[in-house]
């Protein structure tokens, strides 16, 4: 019961979030808003066929399905951070940004002994380097950029870096803790989760302002 209260909160968001998101597409012409817009809506749909599989048909549903609307979410977010970031910023490099292949290849080697889906754990192993590593990479740029461009980009890189994790946190939860009540920290996590997915509509704001 608790599950279903969770999803359905995080499905109330995500419908929300996408009404503005494509409020703002239509308002400001900008890309970076129907990219945004696509985020919500994969992500809604994928959530959507879980809990009515599982919850209302009482079926086992083909876990796939779900799997291949979250990673194309994760991937809009990935052109999202593309799409914002310039030039200059995507030219950095340093060392300290290997930091991020290696933790999301530590986390891939751990998922791959504890779960046998090989194929999907390379396809979120690549997906979130890229995400991590792209976020990384701006929060660096942004510590030397001028005070005005620091303010733009810094919230929706912050806010990404830490959704990236929060996700590792529910999946390495999940492979040791199981439970249908508020002591199953992964709730929390996931809600926090879907907070942080309203938090990037006034982020995306402030990095497409001109």
């Amino acid at each position: 019961m608790v599950e279903v209260i969770v999803n359905i909160f995080q499905i109330s968001l995500l419908v929300i979030a996408f009404v503005v998101a494509v409020r703002n597409a239509l308002d400001t012409h900008k890309r970076e808003w129907s990219v945004a817009a696509l985020f919500y809506a994969v992500y809604f749909m994928a959530d959507i066929y879980w809990v009515l599989i599982v919850y209302f048909y009482h079926r086992n549903p083909d876990f796939y399905i779900s799997e291949i609307g979250w990673y194309s979410a994760f991937l809009f977010i990935d052109i999202l951070i593309i799409m914002i970031s310039p030039k200059e910023e995507q030219a950095v490099r340093s060392r300290l940004l290997w930091i991020v292949p290696a933790f999301t290849f530590l986390m891939f080697v751990f998922f791959a002994v504890y779960d046998s889906d090989i194929p999907g754990n390379i396809v979120t192993f690549l997906l979130m380097t890229f995400i991590l590593y792209r976020s990384a990479r701006g929060l660096l740029y942004l510590k030397d950029a001028g005070p005005e461009e620091n303010s733009r980009r810094r919230m929706l890189y912050t806010i990404i870096m830490i959704s990236g994790l929060c996700e590792y946190g529910m999946w390495t939860i999940s492979c040791f803790w199981m439970g249908d009540t508020f002591r199953n920290p992964y709730f929390w996590i996931d809600m926090t989760m879907s907070v942080l997915m309203v938090l990037l509509i006034p982020a995306i704001g402030k990095a497409v302002r001109e």
